[in-house]
């Protein structure tokens, strides 16, 4: 069977088929064609698919149940029930084989349409959001190999770098220097996994759009460094023109203390003045009044001194008048 297959292969794959420049037409050529493109379209080069019948193997995959109806419906309800285990997408398979046994494969996109994978949450994504929060604070974060790069790249356009540009598009970025921080390490994260990619030619569609991202994104980044650096030489120059108010109004205060002081000391001054001139005045009058009484003190004992020399001369006439009646008595 299998190498009916690839005998298949080998024929819709031959350059020939594909030769743009031939105007006959080839049986089956239309369906080549359409087969190469929803190749192409898958992400498979297709440099890979033409004329690669000697390096490629070709196997056949068995339908589910092997031709049996009952055996599809028993195997299909086994996976739904044990799709709980499986990730995103493996859930979402189990559940399309699940419908499309039961209404065929025609139908089955009615009911359950098939998801990209790297759209479907998983532990990628989780990683991806941690990363992100590390970003947007600075820090450097590797990008590996072993990484889904469309899954990480997307994350980090959709939950950092656009959001920041969006943002500054808008006028609505509020923390200039939290934005610079964020698009540079973010910036720095995306070239990391760009250059991964630009090992896998499945990217190259994928590479051209982050390419062009990324060229927006440095304009963004370099504006916001300039007004960031500018917004910080403002800062600086309010702080250096509130310092030289401060030391303007602690200058203006020590004027004014030592004018304070200064009045005082000569209030201090004049007060010792004023006392020293009040006790010499206290002294001056205690003097004069010591020396009033000095003087009326004398004049009292001088005129007591002659009050008692009056009374001895007229004591000694009284006693001479009464010698002198006495001798006339004899």
């Amino acid at each position: 069977m299998w190498l009916l297959y690839r005998e298949i292969y080998r024929r819709i794959t031959r350059a020939e088929i594909h030769d743009v420049s031939r105007t006959d037409q080839r049986p089956g050529q239309k369906a080549a064609i359409l087969f190469v493109k929803r190749c192409t379209n898958r992400g498979v080069p297709k440099k890979f698919i033409i004329d690669s019948s000697d390096t490629i193997r070709i196997t056949a995959t068995r339908a589910i149940g092997l031709g049996s109806q009952s055996a599809k419906y028993d195997i299909t309800q086994q996976m739904l029930g044990v799709s709980h285990m499986f990730d995103g997408k493996g859930k979402r398979v189990a559940l399309r084989e699940y419908v499309s046994a039961r209404v065929g494969s025609s139908n089955t996109n009615r009911y359950a349409g098939m998801v990209d994978r790297n759209q479907v949450p998983s532990l990628e994504m989780s990683f991806a959001i941690v990363e992100n929060a590390l970003l947007s604070d600075g820090k450097t974060v590797l990008a590996t190999v072993d990484q889904n790069q469309e899954v990480h790249t997307n994350a980090l356009l959709s939950g950092l770098l656009g959001p920041i540009l969006q943002a500054y598009g808008q006028n609505k970025l509020q923390d200039l220097r939290a934005g610079v921080v964020g698009l540079t390490a973010g910036l720095e994260h995306l070239t990391a996994h760009m250059d991964i990619m630009t090992e896998d030619t499945r990217y190259k569609q994928q590479l051209e759009q982050l390419q062009q991202f990324a060229k927006q994104a440095v304009q963004v980044q370099k504006t916001l460094m300039a007004a960031v650096q500018k917004q910080a030489q403002e800062q600086q120059a309010a702080q250096k023109k509130q310092q030289q108010t401060v030391a303007a109004a602690e200058g203006q205060l020590r004027g004014e203390g030592e004018t304070a002081a200064i009045i005082k000391a000569r209030g201090d001054v004049q007060v010792k003045a004023m006392t020293q001139d009040s006790l010499n005045r206290v002294r001056e009058v205690k003097a004069q009044e010591t020396m009033q009484i000095k003087k009326d003190l004398a004049e009292s004992m001088i005129a007591l001194k002659a009050r008692e020399a009056e009374a001895d001369i007229l004591i000694k006439n009284l006693k001479a008048q009464a010698a002198r009646q006495a001798t006339v008595v004899q």
